[in-house]
């Protein structure tokens, strides 16, 4: 009964740390510097686990730069967390972080080519795009981070008839539109 009630806390424990990340940003400023500096992923795991081991992307991080790989990770772009606690035969705990670099990587490549003014946004914002609102065929693309990541990767690229970009505040939050148009 004991373990079972461990595994249940260790659950929601997952599952809060899932909801805190998809909300909240940890230790990077947006591109722009406006907004304030937080803890970073690796300070925040790194004390509460006791120094665990990190792996990101699948790729195992050497302890000696955990700091510098932690703090170059968009928060925003963090889609699942998973912390596997350490038992005798591997005492550290493993902190799993999975992002969507890749699947953003391939979506923004793919719609700059359609629009030279998201592509000069996108250099000039070190390929940040958190604070952008995407609208295909004219309704908002939404859903949790993982879903909008999603949704955008799987455009197919030979459907796309144009994309136009406008800077500025569409939405409270935003700090520009991207209008993705597609055969339908």
């Amino acid at each position: 009964m004991k373990e079972q009630f461990k595994g249940i806390t260790k659950t929601l424990f997952v599952l809060i740390c899932l909801i805190f990340l998809a909300n909240h940003s940890f230790g990077q400023s947006a591109p722009d510097g406006n907004s304030p500096a937080q803890q970073s992923l690796w300070e925040k795991y790194n004390a509460k686990y006791f120094h665990p081991k990190f792996v990101v992307d699948e790729q195992v991080i050497d302890d000696n730069s955990a700091k510098k790989v932690l703090d170059e990770v968009d928060p925003g772009a963090v889609t699942k967390v998973l912390i596997a606690h350490g038992n005798a035969a591997q005492p550290r705990d493993v902190v799993y972080l999975t992002t969507g670099r890749t699947k953003i990587r391939v979506y923004q490549e793919k719609f700059a080519k359609f629009s030279k003014t998201y592509e000069g946004y996108l250099k000039s914002h070190k390929n940040w795009d958190g604070k952008l609102a995407y609208i295909l065929n004219g309704k908002a693309v939404s859903g949790s981070i993982r879903e909008i990541i999603d949704n955008l990767y799987n455009i197919p690229a030979g459907q796309i008839i144009a994309v136009s970009f406008s800077e500025g505040e569409a939405f409270d939050w935003a700090t520009g539109t991207v209008h993705i148009t597609t055969r339908q």
